[in-house]
């Protein structure tokens, strides 16, 4: 004890003895690590996925709430109801306000800024970002329940696949199988001579990403045999 007393002093000597206390009392404050007392979001669950398949609760998170202003059909009864406003004769809504917000066991300086949902509207939709070690997710939100699947980092990189076909019968946009398999042509080319374009259209209209070129890890995009 002696020994840790002197130590002690000879840290200490030339110090502000104030600012030493002070000091103490910050680390002390940090082991404690105090979370946020807002409230969670009313009827929502968060659960997070690993590449398995495994399924764990997450407990901490922020959550935002947003008004679903884009066109939804009438329905009554389950049965889909006529409607002269449909979106082929209106805009695109693209603003969709805030209509509530705050966290969920997160530390206590993550500056929540909470805002209670009072539900006045008539579709809303919820995003959640976790504290860490999972992305980002969101659902159509219902008071009375709603569960948000989040992916455990690292996410697989997406796969692409494509049918090339002779489309003898374009009305459908689709290919008519069998009849339209392109294992099934008779043209001895084959359906060679085609390049397969792939774009990125975030912000499609003034803020494309244009043309994609490199995979997740700045390999090139290549084709591989199925």
């Amino acid at each position: 004890m002696r020994k840790n007393i002197s130590t002690l002093s000879r840290i200490a000597r030339g110090a502000n003895p104030g600012l030493l206390v002070l000091g103490v009392l910050c680390v002390g404050l940090l082991a404690i690590a105090p979370t946020a007392t807002a409230a969670n979001l009313p009827g929502l669950t968060v659960i997070g996925v690993a590449p398995d398949g495994t399924e764990v609760p997450i407990t901490d998170y922020r959550w935002l709430v947003e008004e679903d202003l884009t066109y939804h059909v009438p329905v009554i009864g389950g049965v889909p109801q006529s409607d002269e406003d449909t979106i082929s004769v209106s805009f695109h809504r693209s603003y969709m306000p805030v209509a509530a917000k705050g966290c969920f066991n997160m530390p206590a300086g993550a500056a929540c800024n909470e805002l209670p949902f009072t539900g006045t509207g008539d579709h809303y939709y919820v995003s959640v970002v976790p504290n860490s070690g999972h992305s980002i997710g969101g659902a159509v939100y219902d008071p009375n329940g709603t569960t948000v699947y989040v992916n455990q980092y690292d996410i697989p990189t997406a796969q692409i696949t494509i049918l090339i076909f002779n489309d003898n019968f374009p009305l459908n946009n689709a290919p008519d199988l069998p009849g339209e398999d392109p294992a099934n042509s008779d043209d001895p080319k084959g359906m060679s001579g085609f390049q397969i374009v792939v774009e990125d259209a975030g912000g499609r209209y003034g803020a494309s990403a244009g043309v994609q070129s490199l995979d997740a890890f700045g390999n090139p995009l290549t084709r591989s045999a199925p």
